[in-house]
């Protein structure tokens, strides 16, 4: 799991990795201490235009891996008072509830790469 390092002024970034889930879940919410605001895009193509897409829920079918990379689905970070470095370590939880109607988190690390990587 990665998220791009920012510059000095740079407010937002995005994180990329693979989501598997053993059984099918919905996740409700993404926060990260690091960041005032998180949340998932997915990019979808209008005629000959590519627009990200906010998507309130993220369901999660049971084996069905989804890959965040720049042309799917993406997590946006943004909002940050101290710009993200190399090798550092950024926490990111996620809410989620499966068909129990129980909500969990889970906090993951991603660590900063620079853009060119």
């Amino acid at each position: 799991m990665r998220i791009w390092t920012t510059e000095p002024g740079q407010k937002s970034t995005s994180a990329y990795m693979v989501l598997t889930a053993s059984e099918d879940i919905v996740v409700l919410n993404v926060t990260s201490s690091r960041a005032r605001q998180a949340a998932f895009f997915r990019t979808v193509r209008v005629g000959n235009t590519l627009r990200m897409k906010l998507m309130e829920r993220l369901p999660l079918s049971a084996g069905n891996p989804v890959d965040f990379t720049a042309e799917g689905y993406q997590l946006i970070l943004s909002g940050f008072d101290q710009v993200i470095r190399a090798g550092e370590t950024i926490p990111v939880t996620l809410e989620f509830m499966g068909k129990d109607q129980r909500r969990q988190m889970v906090t993951l690390s991603f660590m900063g790469h620079p853009f060119s990587e």
